[in-house]
């Protein structure tokens, strides 16, 4: 969230563009991807749009730790191809 609003992110609960975070992690020309394998610290919202999360661990193949989600209300593939 801190992408989005800078310093004062724990304020804010939800995404407002569709897509939002999709494919953050991902980028099919970098093998260094595996690298990520630690994501307990980040700051998720529990309001959510549609797409907000898909592919965004797409290839993170040493991902062990994943961020909790808060969201008790789910949007159309919020969560679609996540990890």
């Amino acid at each position: 969230m801190s992408l989005i609003y800078g310093e004062n992110f724990e304020n804010y609960t939800s995404l407002t563009r569709l897509g939002q975070f999709g494919g953050l992690f991902y980028s099919k020309y970098n093998n260094d991807l595996s690298l990520v394998v630690n994501a307990k610290n980040l700051y998720l919202p529990s309001v959510l749009t549609r797409d907000c999360y898909n592919s965004m661990f797409y290839k993170c193949t040493s991902l062990v730790t994943a961020p909790e989600l808060p969201a008790t209300t789910l949007e159309e593939s919020c969560y679609e191809s996540m990890f």
